[in-house]
């Protein structure tokens, strides 16, 4: 079945392969992520235009992926395909709204774990080999990402010591 859907699909496929130059497996990501949510939308709501998608019909889709079963991460990076590609749709005209620009991505998909990176600290404990021993970053500056800067001050470094 070649519809509106798919017609853009292929015209976002080979934009984002040939002009805007993502890599093989990339493009397939966004292939396989666009292909099962257009198909959703075919077989679920009858929606084969992509003017009649609208903000409730991709809510239900991510809501479909979390029954599903899907981590959040993998319905995050599904959302993130949904979004490059309405915003496409838009840039082409094909829709008169990107109604997936106000959709967010699930709560916990959003949060990494925390940092990991050590510091050595002004108030460490104790010393070994004359340096003063690690304390895990507490943080919160790098925890967002997952991926620590290595510019994060620690706890203890960030508010000067009262004399007494």
């Amino acid at each position: 079945m070649y519809n509106g859907s798919t017609r853009l699909l292929d015209q976002f496929i080979v934009h984002i392969s040939v002009e805007r130059g993502l890599a093989r497996a990339t493009v397939r990501a966004y292939e396989s992520d666009l292909r099962r949510y257009l198909s959703w939308l075919a077989h679920t709501r009858g929606i084969i235009d992509p003017d009649a998608i609208g903000k409730a019909d991709i809510e239900e889709y991510v809501a479909q992926l979390d029954s599903d079963g899907d981590s959040a991460r993998s319905k995050a990076r599904r959302l993130a395909s949904i979004h490059e590609f309405h915003r496409f749709a838009l840039a082409q005209h094909a829709v008169s709204d990107d109604v997936s620009a106000t959709v967010k991505a699930p709560k916990s998909a959003q949060r990494s774990p925390a940092c990991s990176t050590r510091f050595p600290t002004r108030t460490a404990p104790a010393r070994r080999g004359g340096e003063l021993a690690p304390e895990r970053c507490r943080t919160p500056c790098c925890c967002v990402t997952g991926r620590c800067s290595n510019s994060c001050t620690p706890p203890d470094a960030a508010s000067p010591k009262r004399s007494e």
